[in-house]
């Protein structure tokens, strides 16, 4: 098969990303809820755009959701989110006080990476000099990132949870 047609199946269709990463938001907000009794909010656009997904009370949550992390053993992070125009990405742009990074086959279960992004900020030069950088192409423009082995992304992790209850599952089409 050609180059083109994989790329075609391995652009990222925005939309279809942008519901997975809400439905992805929504398991951890249960799983937060009903784990720790934490009652979070979904956060404003402004805050969207600072990299902040949720709130509860005086502290912040950015969710990432990654379905392919499972299959390939890599997390992204996302240090460009638009090539063309420089438009940095979630590692550098996120100002919540907690980057909750879930690795899931199914939305339901997986694993929950809890970091601090300023741990990832500092590791983002080591990690782009050690392992793949690469491009994901998106509809109308492309995003960058390296790919960090799930295996390193633990030894920075403040907590590790394996969420294996599921409470329902979901159908992306």
């Amino acid at each position: 098969m050609g180059g083109r047609d994989r790329d075609r199946r391995m652009r990222h269709i925005f939309y279809k990303s942008a519901r997975i990463g809400e439905i992805g938001c929504e398991r951890i907000r249960r799983h937060l809820r009903e784990t720790y009794r934490i009652e979070t909010e979904p956060s404003d656009m402004p805050d969207q755009f600072r990299g902040i997904d949720l709130h509860a009370g005086h502290t912040s949550y950015e969710v990432k959701t990654d379905q392919r992390a499972v299959d390939t053993g890599n997390a992204f992070i996302e240090t460009l989110s638009n090539v063309g125009s420089g438009r940095r990405g979630w590692a550098w742009t996120c100002q919540a006080d907690w980057l909750l990074y879930f690795a899931t086959p199914d939305l339901e279960l997986g694993t929950l990476f809890w970091l601090l992004p300023s741990m990832i900020r500092e590791q983002v030069p080591v990690w782009e000099r050690e392992y793949r950088v690469r491009d994901a192409p998106n509809e109308g423009y492309v995003t960058r990132g390296v790919c960090v082995p799930l295996s390193v992304i633990n030894r920075y992790c403040e907590k590790i949870e394996f969420l294996s209850t599921p409470t329902f599952l979901h159908r992306i089409d």
